[in-house]
Order: C-alpha cells, then structure tokens, then sequence
C-alpha cells in the first residue's frame, strides 16, 4: 500500500500460495487474475529470503513504470527475513529507502496491521459466505475461493485510500495527524527531533536480532544525501525512547517491560511506499561505478 492514490491502484499485489495443494482450476485462475492482483508461484505461502528480493524488484519496476520520479521508502517489520544482510543489500542495489518498525510495535506502527487487515479479512469472510449461501450444496466449486480472494484485494487495497493511515500512524512529513494512541502506548512526547539512529537504538529496532544494521539498513539514503549536495544529515529513519510492548496490548494491570532508555521513536519524513539464515554484519562493497551498496 502507497499513501498516494494515484499509484496505489497500480501497486502489485501478491498473491502467495501453498503451490502443492493446488488443482489444475486453481492455478487457471491464479494464473488469470485481474491486475495489480498477481500470483507468485513457486512459494510454499511464506514470504522468504529468496522470494522477497524478486518482490521488490517487481515493486520498484511497478513504480518506475507509473511513477519514475518518486523515491521509494519501504516501511518493513523486523522479521528475520527483512533484516536478513542479503535482503537489505538487495533493496540497496535497487534504491529503495528502507525503514523498519521496530521489533513488538507492528499492530501499532505498520499500517497494513492496525488499519488494512482486519478489513481484508471481513471483506473475504462476507463474500465467502455470500458465495456459499448461493451454491445449492453450500460448498464453494473449486476455483472460487480464487474470485474471492480477488475480490478482497480489488475492493480493500486497490480501491483504499490511505494518506490518511500513514499520516495516523506517523509515516508522514508532519506528525500533525498522528493517532493519540502512538504516544500513549509508547509513553513519550511527540514529535521527536529528526536525527540518525545509534547502535543501541538499531538493537532495540530488531529485538532479538542483535547486530549493528544502521550502516546497512540506511547506506542508499545516506549516499543518496552525499550524492546530492556533498553534506551527510540525518537519514529518513528515527529512533526514539521507547516500552518493549507484547505483540498486543497488555490486559488491564499488567505489567509492561522496560528498555533502557534511549532517545528516539520510529518515524519518517517525506513520501512513503508501504512492507536469519545469513550473518547481517558485513563490510561495505563497491560497485565498478564506485557507488557503495
């Protein structure tokens, strides 16, 4: 999902399927989708290492098509597929901005969590049943749970709105919309003075992924600043004072666990595009152009 209207309606949307329970009929109709609805064959449902970096390249060459000049800020949670070294170097070769939202926030922070899919998810079960209640036996032909699928993603993602969902959730150049319930939950002031990250802040963003991702994770934003006009600021990602949350909100009177403090909270300014096998520590390379990556 995009914040821009305009695009959002051409931004791919993938479809990941368990391809070994599939009939002949549901890779026919896989096959056929309507676009941006795409289906991505060869996965067995999961989003990996090795199928996420194809994904962002068919991303950005979805992007590029209909809007060449937009940079691309993609907002992913810390799960150790996005955190993985070659994945984030692969985002980096392709000159996407990459933000993460820091590790236990993602029903807060990420908007397809606290906004899309729990609709997603109504929308698919109304037009199941609907689809259910008009067959004679009750039971769905094979195929169609296809079409419906289609259905959800055309009427919820295709056909959403949602500047304003990234502006509610801080994913935008002000935080003059942001949702009351960001700074309660997180038990700071808002907004917070823009500044790169450290280490220790990097630490807290991955959770149990212990390793120094700032040069990695910011390494296309920082070169695309000195590229500009020869001075280093503060890249498009930070970091801020913040609870350990549970993956949700905890019952009434629980206890929550504290971090150290720190001085920053996830957040991003400018245009926004929305998203442990290998070692993620790793020197800089070199392109023959020179550009580091």
């Amino acid at each position: 999902m995009t914040d821009c209207p305009e695009l959002q309606r051409y931004l791919p949307q993938f479809v990941l399927t368990k391809d070994s329970v599939l009939t002949n009929t549901d890779k026919d109709k896989l096959r056929h989708m309507v676009l941006p609805a795409q289906w991505f064959p060869g996965s067995d449902g999961w989003v990996t290492i090795d199928n996420l970096k194809p994904l962002f390249t068919a991303l950005r060459r979805s992007v590029r098509e209909h809007a060449p000049g937009a940079d691309i800020i993609l907002i992913m949670d810390s799960a150790s597929q996005h955190t993985n070294r070659s994945v984030l170097m692969h985002a980096n070769r392709l000159g996407l901005h990459v933000i993460l939202v820091p590790s236990g926030l993602t029903w807060l922070l990420q908007p397809l969590d606290s906004h899309v899919f729990a609709h997603l998810k109504r929308v698919l079960a109304d037009e199941q049943g609907r689809r259910r209640g008009g067959a004679l036996t009750r039971v769905l032909p094979r195929g169609v749970w296809v079409e419906i699928v289609e259905h959800a993603i055309k009427q919820v993602p295709v056909d959403g709105v949602w500047a304003q969902t990234f502006a509610a959730n801080g994913l935008a150049s002000t935080q003059l919309q942001l949702r009351e319930r960001i700074g309660s939950s997180l038990g700071c002031n808002l907004p917070l003075p823009l500044r790169p990250p450290t280490d220790l802040e990097m630490d807290i963003v991955v959770g149990r992924h212990r390793a120094a991702l700032q040069e990695i994770v910011l390494r296309h934003s920082v070169q695309t600043l000195r590229e500009a006009d020869g001075v280093v600021r503060g890249p498009p990602l930070v970091l801020g004072r913040m609870l350990r949350l549970d993956a949700r909100p905890p019952a009434a009177g629980a206890a929550v666990r504290r971090l150290p403090p720190a001085d920053g909270l996830a957040a991003a300014a400018g245009a926004v595009v929305a998203g442990p096998e290998d070692d993620i520590a790793g020197e800089a390379r070199v392109t023959r152009s020179g550009r580091m990556y």
